[in-house]
């Protein structure tokens, strides 16, 4: 990896931006995505950004009632946001506790055979998601750091639009899958197998993505990190996306779940009120429609941490996935969950959430 510098408060710049880097003033499309104002999906999309089993919510992720409190949460939220651009501009840097779920014990799931074979029945994000991170690079060359890549779907996705793409997973499993699915023999892309707290890096970024990957990584280390490969105007995009059919699962998931730690926690929420993330902006992308049949809706579930075929028993596996097919079967009939021609009728929704970490960072 080339020298990295040390960078103060979120607008520094590193070192590495000398090499060649062309610094460009943020365009216009990126100055209107910073002043829009987008209603946020709450903790239906925001507590944890991989939409673990037990965070999932049952019904829709828009058009909710906006409840009376509603205006007075904007109005923390952006006194929270005012402290925390405070603290980065001063480099005062807190403290982040992570919970005991999203230790390395339960991120391990992710190397499991069955997991990485299920992984592919997660929905799609929305086309507009890659819509939003194109806007957001800005800086030349085009260059983008996926970290915790998975099966590549941002890195594939936006690989004919950079110039170069480092698509990060210590999941050999991910890896190899990435490599043979559509757009992973692109050359543009290296595929990195290693932690990204460790993986030999050739900053700098032009953006830094994290899609449902960002709990799982040692931020007292990924933060400075990311925060001396950025470019100028480079960013941090935090990746999320919701689906959902309708069904009400909430009993289910944590009666079979291993995770018997889960709490519900955003990184992003977290880094920000430390003063350790600076959010630039934000943007809701889709809904769209995701219509998954029942077997592949379950697989969906079994590429989640706490579902793995490799650590539950057979016994588990049946119960549950009994349990599931029975509920499906359930609403369906009462008309709750729809089906047409052997398909689940339920919508993907997605969040971009960007802006600056810091250099500096520490973990409890």
């Amino acid at each position: 990896m080339g020298r990295v510098g040390s960078v103060g408060c979120c607008r520094g710049r590193s070192p590495d931006t000398a090499r060649g880097v062309a610094k460009t003033a943020p365009t216009p499309a990126i100055r209107r995505r910073k002043s829009r104002r987008v209603v946020s999906f709450g903790v239906a999309m925001i507590p944890s950004f991989d939409q673990p089993a037990h965070a999932n919510r049952s019904g829709h992720l828009h058009g909710q009632p906006a409840g009376p409190l509603a205006g007075i949460e904007d109005v923390v939220q952006e006194a929270r946001r005012q402290v925390a651009r405070q603290r980065c501009r001063e480099g005062n840097g807190g403290m982040v506790t992570r919970p005991a779920c999203r230790s390395v014990e339960f991120a391990e799931t992710f190397k499991d055979p069955s997991v990485v074979a299920a992984y592919r029945h997660r929905p799609p994000h929305p086309p507009g998601t890659f819509e939003v991170l194109r806007e957001l690079i800005v800086d030349r060359p085009r260059s983008l750091l996926d970290a915790g890549t998975g099966l590549g779907d941002i890195a594939r996705g936006l690989a004919p639009d950079c110039d170069r793409v480092d698509a990060v997973d210590f999941s050999r499993g991910m890896i190899e899958t990435a490599r043979g699915l559509p757009g992973g023999d692109d050359p543009r892309i290296r595929w990195i197998c290693a932690p990204v707290e460790e993986a030999d890096l050739v900053g700098p970024y032009a953006l830094i993505t994290a899609a449902e990957s960002l709990h799982w990584f040692d931020l007292h280390v990924v933060i400075p990190r990311f925060a001396r490969l950025l470019t100028e105007n480079g960013v941090l995009a935090v990746v999320g996306r919701s689906a959902h059919v309708g069904l009400r699962e909430d009993d289910i998931i944590p009666r079979y779940s291993l995770n018997r730690k889960y709490v519900r926690w955003n990184p992003v929420t977290a880094l920000e009120e430390a003063g350790l993330f600076e959010r630039l902006g934000q943007e809701e992308t889709g809904p769209v429609p995701w219509t998954p049949t029942v077997d592949e809706y379950v697989e969906r579930r079994h590429s989640q941490n706490g579902f793995s075929r490799d650590r539950m028993s057979r016994d588990q596996v049946a119960r549950f996935d009994r349990a599931l097919r029975k509920r499906i079967a359930e609403q369906v009939k009462e008309g709750s969950v729809r089906m047409e021609d052997g398909r689940l009728l339920g919508e993907v929704a997605g969040l971009v959430v960007w802006g600056r970490p810091m250099a500096s960072a520490r973990l409890s």
